[in-house]
């Protein structure tokens, strides 16, 4: 799906992935970039980033006519899948109910180990009505769907026939009353195969090299601006081989300068603390130059 690059200190990576919508992560999986290409900021240490197929679909809703249970009922649920992929859940959206009497109804839906996960109270009118839920349901076994308090709601006694499919999304397996017993809800509506699904994440390795040729081994091993965001004072960090003169910019995102400096920075860890505290919050570029070559961090002002 994709493979690792090598490239020289302080240069970027373009990065390729074969995939219908392949996203991209760094190393602690937070989602850095998406699409077939992904160029890395400079890199100055071999690192290692992360891509996955994500597949989002739009919500299907699906009306279920056939008559099935709820209260006390044990509900299979079957994984959704997306191609080779697997989707996180499915959401209960709503169900039908035909009221003896006007009262609060609680529902709840509790799991296999007894662990409620969902509950929804509601003033539920005589007769017929449609009561919203959005139960989230991940995949498992043996959830139980139940009224809490004031029942006083329709139920059948003949012409049940268990289980009840709905879709590929769960089955109904029967009643605690029995298996002739289906209880108080009719015409489920589900909510199947929205949000996303992703493929595992394949790790792709940047590795750094010190290049050597005519031009002569970068000193820089590291650049850093901390903290960051900030509010108007920072440090910038650098760690160098050798000595070096060291030029600063710092520009707004129209490209103005608002600060600039110069300095011969000593081998090793340097640390140079910057003070833009009369400078209005915002995005700002900070642009290091040294040897001929340019690096740049954003620095984000708050107030």
């Amino acid at each position: 799906m994709a493979a690792g690059v090598t490239i020289c200190e302080g240069e970027t990576a373009e990065l390729t992935a074969i995939g219908g919508d392949p996203v991209w992560y760094d190393a602690f999986g937070d989602p850095v970039a998406s699409g077939p290409t992904f160029t890395t900021p400079p890199l100055y240490a071999t690192t290692t980033y992360q891509v996955a197929d994500v597949n989002s679909s739009p919500a299907l809703f699906s009306l279920v006519a056939s008559r099935i249970t709820a209260a006390q009922v044990p509900i299979m649920l079957e994984a959704n899948t997306c191609g080779s992929m697997r989707c996180p859940r499915s959401v209960l959206k709503s169900g039908e109910l035909y009221a003896g009497s006007a009262a609060m109804r609680t529902i709840e839906l509790v799991d296999a180990v007894g662990v409620m996960r969902a509950s929804r109270s509601a003033m539920v009118p005589v007769g017929q009505s449609r009561m919203e839920l959005d139960f989230d349901i991940h995949p498992g076994n043996n959830y139980i769907l139940t009224v809490s308090g004031t029942t006083d709601l329709w139920r059948s006694t003949s012409g049940v026939t268990y289980p009840y499919a709905i879709g590929t999304v769960a089955n109904i397996t029967g009643c605690s009353a029995g298996s002739t017993y289906y209880t108080y809800f009719y015409d489920w509506e589900v909510e199947v195969g929205g949000g996303s699904c992703a493929s595992a994440m394949i790790p792709v390795l940047v590795e750094v090299e010190v290049c050597t040729g005519v031009e002569e081994a970068l000193s820089l091993r590291g650049f850093d601006v901390y903290p960051n965001p900030n509010e108007g004072r920072f440090k910038v960090s650098l760690h160098l081989l050798r000595s070096a003169v060291v030029d600063l910019e710092l520009s707004d995102m129209l490209g103005r300068t608002s600060i600039a400096e110069r300095f011969s920075a000593p081998a090793g860890a340097v640390v140079r603390e910057m003070d833009v505290s009369g400078l209005p919050a915002g995005i700002y570029t900070l642009t290091m130059r040294m040897e001929g070559r340019m690096f740049q961090r954003r620095v984000v002002v708050e107030r």
